[in-house]
Parts: C-alpha cells; structure tokens; sequence
C-alpha cells in the first residue's frame, strides 16, 4: 500500500512537471509567433523605403531618396537582429517540446505503473479472500460436506409434477 501511495505521490509530480513543460513551450511558441510578425513587418519596411528611394530618385527629391536609404539600412539591421532572435528562440523552441516529450513520456510510464499496481492489490486482496474462503471450507470437516451432499428423507422430487410425485414414499426393507 505504501508503494501505491508513492506511486500517486510520483504521478502527480510528473503530472505537474508535464504541465509546467507544457507551459513553458506555449510560451515559446508564441515568442516565435511575435518574432514571425516582427520579421514580417521589418521586411514590410525594407519594402517601403526602397520604394521611398525610387520615388526620390523618379522625383529628384534627395531628402526622399536620402530618408529611404536610411530607413532601408535601419529595416535591414533589424530584419537580420530579429532573424538572429527567431533562430534562437526556434532552437529553446526545440529544446522544449524535446523536454516536454520526455516529461509526457514519464508521466505516462507512471501511469502505467500505477495501474499495475493497482492491479496488483486488486489480484492480491481476491486472493486473500478465496484462502479466507478455503480456509473455512477447510474448517468444517469432511462430516459437514457430507451431511450437506446428502438428500433428506421428505425432499420433493424436482421434475415430473405428477400428483404421485408430491408424496414421499417411506423406506422399504425389501
């Protein structure tokens, strides 16, 4: 019993370690989903200023062309700082679902080990009850079994329903 009670006491450790698994790869997965739209828009903005430089240069306007170049280098700087972050956080990303695997695998083990378990004590307190059932079979002698295996004298036949089978016949000597 005290095996089961540790092996509960276990599966709710792993259990909790799985949760707390879980929830630290939710959270990485939503850090890559922010980098993702980071990306997104720091590219969205390299876009913008080179289109900003063409219509500068279309225009003749040099503050244009100048403030496109700018913001190109700027989105540039930021499209590489970020994609740095995302492959980072893609590889602790990795790590973590590993880690959470690894944690539902145990879980899942003690679970099993649990229910073996709990098996166990079942099988061994039927067992327990049929040598107490022997047991007192055993007690009562071989005269009890025999006084119970033998009919009595007055007993209905079972079967027929004639009216002559109602009667008990008597004991003949001959």
């Amino acid at each position: 019993m005290k095996s089961s009670h540790a092996l509960r006491r276990l599966l709710r450790i792993r259990a909790l370690q799985e949760e707390q698994s879980r929830l630290a790869l939710e959270t990485a997965q939503a850090e890559q989903k922010r980098l993702d739209a980071a990306l997104a828009e720091s590219r969205r903005s390299e876009r913008r200023s080179r289109e900003s430089i063409f219509a500068g240069v279309r225009s003749g306007d040099a503050v244009e062309r100048i403030a496109g170049i700018m913001q190109s280098f700027e989105s540039e700087r930021a499209s590489k700082q970020i994609a740095a972050w995302k492959l980072e956080a893609d590889l602790a990303a990795a790590r973590l679902r590993k880690a959470f695997l690894a944690d539902r695998t145990e879980r899942r083990q003690t679970e099993r080990m649990v229910e073996a378990a709990a098996a166990e004590a079942t099988a061994q307190e039927e067992r327990s009850a049929q040598k107490a059932l022997d047991d007192w079979h055993r007690m009562q002698g071989p005269s009890a079994k025999k006084e119970a295996a033998r009919p009595s004298m007055g007993a209905k036949k079972s079967g027929g329903g004639s009216a002559t089978d109602d009667v008990a016949e008597p004991d003949r000597p001959f």
